[in-house]
């Protein structure tokens, strides 16, 4: 069986995630007043978070040897948002938000079982209310480019290296909602969240690509694969 190398697809994912995480930081940082302090102001609020997602789609593929993936997967990312304006005690933020997200199989392919990886990149509005007290709520909103592919991935020479099955993209967006948690004393310009979204993207067919003798690894109709992807994601924030 033939298949088509590549290794580019984790250099594609990280780097932008390093950008991500170097904008973030690097994008404001002067000292501020105490009313400067306040949730109503134009800040830049930069994150970073761990998660689990759930994706019943991906677990309904079928393969030849009626093996498949697990619905339950891993995600990490991070996001940037500028405050914008105001809407009488909410804030409202615009920005981006990335990640990558994966989740492992037991379909084998010619070395190891394959993976589904991907990636999204949305620009994204954050509408965040001041209580007075306690944790901070706000609902999130998001459109933008998913990418997937489903690889055998190998670590070997103190690397990795992939043969990519399948790969395809596709425009979609979320809708969520997060929760802030103030450190002790830091008057919301740092702490901890967690936030839900349910994102929604189509990808189609999915299939071996090219060449393929014998019954392939996920065959010339696995089903169609598309959202929900339902993601949980805990992590940090911080104003500048």
């Amino acid at each position: 069986m033939k298949r088509r190398a590549r290794n580019n697809f984790l250099r594609k994912e990280y780097l932008i995630l390093f950008i991500v995480m170097l904008v973030g930081p690097a994008s404001v940082s002067v000292a501020q007043t105490p009313e400067e302090e306040l949730a109503h102001d134009r800040r830049v609020r930069g994150e970073v978070f761990l998660g689990y997602h759930q994706w019943d789609a991906l677990a309904q593929l079928s393969s030849p040897d009626n093996e498949g993936f697990s619905s339950g997967g891993v995600n990490l990312g991070a996001g940037v948002h500028w405050g914008v304006s105001e809407w009488g005690r909410s804030n409202i933020l615009a920005g981006f938000d990335f990640a990558l997200f994966s989740n492992e199989s037991n379909i084998h392919h010619i070395s190891a079982d394959v993976t589904s990886r991907g990636l999204y990149l949305t620009p994204s509005v954050k509408l965040m209310f001041d209580n007075g007290t306690g944790p901070r709520y706000g609902f999130d909103f998001g459109l933008g480019y998913y990418l997937v592919d489903i690889a055998e991935v190998i670590s070997a020479n103190g690397g990795f290296s992939d043969d990519e099955v399948w790969e395809d993209s596709a425009f979609g967006g979320y809708a969520g909602v997060t929760v802030d948690f103030p450190t002790r004393k830091s008057n919301w310009r740092r702490g901890f969240f967690m936030s839900a979204k349910v994102h929604y993207f189509d990808l189609g067919n999915v299939a071996d690509e090219g060449f393929v003798f014998g019954p392939g690894t996920l065959g010339p109709n696995a089903g169609n694969l598309s959202g929900p992807v339902v993601m949980l994601q805990f992590g940090f924030h911080g104003f500048e």
